[in-house]
């Protein structure tokens, strides 16, 4: 501000042309604990318990943030994240169990009875998610939901 203008400004509040007001009050944001990157991750990276922190912040995001790193370690990036920003629950693809060519158990359980083959994954999938088989003895093709890394259980 020049010496000229703040003279003006003066005058004009001596006179009441314009009134002084106090600054706006900011609203406070709630601090809150949130899951942050510890480093800088690519798009893709598979998540592990040391990439990952709990810390307390007071960004004020519409995003959801997640606030429990139990359920993080094994999912994928969906884009690049830096050191020491949150994490959003769309910022994670589930991670992939099974990939495909991998060798599984498959299991069917009906009325007490068990049955397992083994199977080839025709594709990659998540836990919970379908994934085509083809069986290893005879090449039947088969569906099932992934249990585990090795494990399918037949419908």
């Amino acid at each position: 501000m020049t010496h000229r203008s703040a003279f003006v400004v003066a005058a004009m509040l001596a006179t009441g042309v314009v009134q002084a007001q106090a600054p706006a009050a900011r609203t406070a944001v709630p601090a809150r604990r949130v899951v942050v990157a510890v480093r800088p991750l690519a798009r893709g990276a598979i998540l592990a318990a040391g990439d990952v922190a709990l810390r307390d912040t007071a960004l004020a995001l519409r995003a959801p943030l997640l606030a429990d790193t139990t359920e993080l370690v094994g999912a994928a990036l969906r884009r690049v994240v830096q050191a020491g920003e949150p994490l959003r629950a769309g910022d994670l693809a589930p991670a992939v169990s099974v990939r495909g060519g991998d060798t599984v158990t498959a299991e069917l359980a009906r009325d007490g009875v068990r049955l397992t083959l083994r199977a080839t994954a025709l594709r990659h999938a998540a836990v919970g998610a379908a994934v085509p088989l083809r069986t290893l003895i005879g090449g039947r093709r088969l569906t099932g939901t992934v249990v585990s890394r090795t494990h399918v259980r037949l419908d």
